[in-house]
């Protein structure tokens, strides 16, 4: 679709479409995709990378946006499990859009710079079973439009230096580089990871972050604004009904962890500094009468001693984006973390 100057919407894409090519379709506004969730997504085989572009589509609406960063993160998800049970052959997965603002619901781990520190949530239960830490990477940065040597496209490396530090102490180094080659002006946000941003847990307790973009058609580096990093831990040997589960557990851990001192580099933090976190659960319930949690999402609130005030708004634009790519999943209840119970938790 690369280069249609008159389209103006595209709707019902396949979830599961392993390459979307729409550059510089400047009228394209609406962008959707049929409705599944990822216990039932299956990516193609391939040996190219997996991606979606949509560079230089300035009349996106935020919908689509929104549409678009959800589809990724499902993606993400999916070639994790496959790169992890050696299923997938995709080595990248690489996305753009116009924008000049990391998803803060999609990405707990944020800065305005370059660099980021935060700290890994730490495993839980047996560990016999083996754990795997994978990296979603998202980055704001602007293109200048240099087609001075290369008419068709700007060849643009984006280099991710990131080490990671075991409890027992001392770090690890890891290097990892994307070539974009994509020709764009103006902010945009981009959303990759790879088969390189995948490590088996070694008991690591922290990770930092350092990001460079650049240009080799014009001999320059460029600056990045904004990075963020999501973080999706999964088990080894679980199969994929269990592995929902086990995320849904370490999101739990997830979110306590967010509530540590800010690190050097201004990676962001829960604003409110509550000493609990309040999350919501999504899932179904089975004939049998069985809860089925399947994912969740903390909602920022305020409290005293006996009250808690929730932000309602926040809750209901997360539970709407979520179900648009999870539509059969809905409020099954709501957990809190703490020490005690409290007149105020019965929320």
């Amino acid at each position: 679709m690369g280069d249609c100057k008159s389209l103006k919407s595209v709707s019902g894409l396949p979830p599961n479409l392993m390459r979307l090519e729409a550059r510089d379709c400047r009228s394209l506004e609406k962008v959707s995709f049929d409705r599944q969730n990822l216990h039932s997504f299956d990516l193609k085989e391939g040996e190219e990378d997996c991606s979606m572009k949509f560079s230089n589509c300035f009349r996106l609406s935020p919908e689509s946006i929104d549409n678009i960063e959800a589809n990724a993160m499902l993606k993400i998800q999916s070639l994790a499990e496959g790169w992890i049970h050696r299923k997938s052959s995709h080595n990248n997965f690489i996305c753009c859009f116009p924008g000049n603002k990391i998803s803060e619901n999609r990405f707990e781990y944020w800065s305005r710079n370059s660099c980021l520190n935060f700290r890994i949530s730490p495993g839980g239960g047996s560990r016999s079973v083996r754990r795997f830490l994978v990296f979603a990477i998202c980055l704001v940065f602007t293109g200048h439009g240099i087609l001075r040597f290369y008419p068709d496209y700007s060849d643009i490396k984006l280099i991710c230096e990131y080490q990671l530090a075991p409890a027992s102490g001392g770090f690890e180094k890891f290097r990892t580089e994307f070539n974009l080659y994509q020709y764009y002006k103006g902010e945009h946000v981009w959303i990759v990871c790879g088969k390189d941003m995948v490590r088996e847990d070694n008991n690591y307790v922290e990770a930092s972050f350092d990001f460079q973009i650049e240009d080799y058609t014009s001999h320059r580096v460029i600056e990045v604004k904004e990075c963020g990093v999501k973080v999706f831990y999964v088990d080894a040997e679980s199969d994929s009904e269990s592995e929902a589960h086990h995320l849904h557990l370490y999101q739990i851990k997830d979110y306590m962890s967010q509530n540590v001192k800010v690190e050097k580099c201004g990676v962001k933090k829960r604003p409110d500094q509550a000493e609990r976190v309040i999350t919501t659960l999504l899932g179904s319930i089975l004939p049998d009468g069985t809860v089925d949690i399947r994912n969740s999402h903390a909602v920022p609130h305020t409290e005293s001693a006996e009250q808690v005030a929730l932000d309602i708004e926040y809750h209901h634009n997360m539970l709407a984006s979520h179900q648009k790519v999870n539509p059969k999943e809905v409020i099954v209840g709501w957990y809190s973390t703490g020490l005690g119970v409290t007149g105020g938790y019965g929320v």
